[in-house]
């Protein structure tokens, strides 16, 4: 099962409150499809039960099954909402959403690159419902799609955020565990790739000390440098591959990385002016 249908599911659980809300979700529907066409069966029959909840608003209901090509189901209503208000009120604005969605949404799956849709019939009905996400504070794109009008969403923060309106909370914290889980692998990923930067610098580092070492051992010779540095340029050529914080503890008596670190400045200094001597 899709996502989206998991959502659609989760959202039929959920009737409305009031004769308002209502009015709202058949009217959001009616923004996504007119008619009320759909082939989600649950959809269908969750707006059909508002519907005949309240027959003084939206009169004589029924829910009709086409076959052959176009399978799915319309849903008739006497009396369809027209032209409402931008909703205000969050239980209005969340059963208008939940409408739109039922009939035509999509949601990317967790796992994937977070992309919501509601797609409508207009592009007037795209800006109604832009409006009523802005009210929400939700940040809405409003485009066409060939001759397709949709309103999107990229934010996982938005998304999360209209789910919760709409009252998919079981979506919403699989929502929000796949978001972790994918924060905790690029954590993770990062922390690698630092790694093996930094193996990779101290390879080179270590590397060019050697060089530096080989440079003076050929030109002087090891033995005439002083004693300290004459101890650490053995311990290299002896272990090319460790950190300096191991040759500090090889030598007698041991030493810190600073310590380390600043005779391999020495050398370096040393092996420099030798080139430069050889070169001028």
């Amino acid at each position: 099962m899709s996502f989206t249908e998991t959502v659609r599911k989760e959202l039929c659980r959920s009737g409305t409150g009031t004769g308002s809300e209502a009015r709202y979700l058949l009217f959001g529907a009616h923004l996504a499809a007119d008619p009320l066409f759909t082939r989600h069966a649950e959809s269908a029959r969750r707006l059909l039960a508002e519907a005949r909840r309240y027959p003084d608003i939206f009169g004589e209901s029924r829910l009709e099954k086409s076959g052959g090509r176009t399978q799915g189901f319309l849903i008739r209503l006497e009396k369809i909402p027209q032209a409402l208000p931008v909703p205000e009120a969050l239980e209005l604005a969340s059963a208008l959403l939940k409408g739109a969605f039922l009939m035509r949404g999509y949601l990317s799956e967790p796992e994937q690159r977070c992309q919501f849709e509601l797609r409508v019939k207009g592009e007037a009905g795209a800006e109604y419902l832009r409006k009523t996400l802005e009210g929400l504070d939700i940040r809405a794109s409003v485009r066409s799609i060939r001759s397709v009008w949709g309103v999107y969403l990229r934010s996982t923060e938005a998304v999360s955020d209209l789910l919760g309106h709409m009252g998919a909370h079981g979506a919403l914290l699989r929502r929000q565990s796949a978001d972790v889980m994918k924060e905790m692998r690029s954590g993770t990923q990062r922390q690698v790739n630092c790694d093996e930067a930094n193996i990779e610098k101290s390879r080179r580092t270590a590397q060019a000390q050697l060089e530096a070492i080989e440079e003076i051992n050929r030109v002087i010779g090891i033995g005439s440098l002083p004693e300290a540095l004459a101890e650490i340029a053995e311990l290299r050529m002896r272990n090319e591959e460790a950190p300096l914080a191991e040759l500090g503890l090889l030598c007698s008596p041991p030493i810190g990385k600073s310590g380390v670190n600043s005779r391999m400045k020495r050398l370096m200094d040393i092996a420099g002016k030798l080139r430069s001597a050889a070169h001028p």
